[in-house]
């Protein structure tokens, strides 16, 4: 498969159409399988092992030095309840990275909101209905051709989240957590070479 990715790097719809497993509900397995194939004789230290303890560091850190807009502030109350939800937290975790490292200017010399590399890192949706058409509206402004960059997708309320998403123009997976959606999402990018959007780039690197 990994031929075929790379001879196709301009229209990953093409992958798809070769492999047209990788659009099944389970075509994440095979992103796994990918991954573990190209990377297996590389050393590296799993970032997810070691999650639970650098969470507590993070938040210190961001006690200190504060967030710089409402919106990660606001997301960071509900943090404060003992009985947080663990997808509550990480993905809390992930968004306000954005209010503490602001974006930088994109290759066209733009310079992204907060909200916006928020949003394009990860849109937070509040019921099935408003992912739908999240993702419709998305996949209208692409064109086939062009595909754009793996995006994950919540649903629920901030305290209850149901549902961890990550979607590109021509894939879809349901996945069970918020974090299991972090690392599919990498795992694109290094084993089919999806990029990431340019306007939180700062957080994928």
């Amino acid at each position: 498969m990994r031929e075929i990715v790379e001879e196709t790097d301009v229209n990953k719809a093409h992958v798809v159409a070769e492999w047209p497993r990788l659009a099944d509900e389970d075509g994440y397995l095979l992103i796994d399988a990918d991954f573990e194939q190209i990377y297996r004789y590389v050393a590296t230290s799993n970032f997810f092992d070691d999650w639970e303890c650098f969470v507590p560091r993070y938040l210190e850190y961001i006690e200190l030095n504060g967030l710089k807009d409402d919106y990660s502030r606001q997301l960071l109350t509900h943090l404060e309840s003992q009985s947080v939800a663990k997808d509550t937290r990480d993905f809390i975790c992930c968004t306000i990275f954005h209010g503490l490292v602001k974006p930088v200017r994109t290759s066209s010399r733009k310079l992204p909101t907060i909200l916006q590399a928020q949003t394009e890192m990860c849109y937070a949706c509040a019921t099935d209905e408003e992912f739908i058409e999240a993702v419709e509206s998305l996949r209208s402004e692409h064109s086939n051709d062009i595909p754009f960059a793996p995006r994950i997708f919540v649903v629920g309320q901030t305290d209850k989240l149901t549902g961890f998403y990550v979607v590109t123009s021509k894939l879809q997976y349901k996945l069970p957590t918020f974090l299991r959606c972090v690392d599919i999402a990498v795992k694109l990018k290094f084993a089919h070479n999806y990029d990431f959007p340019e306007s939180c780039e700062l957080f994928w690197c």
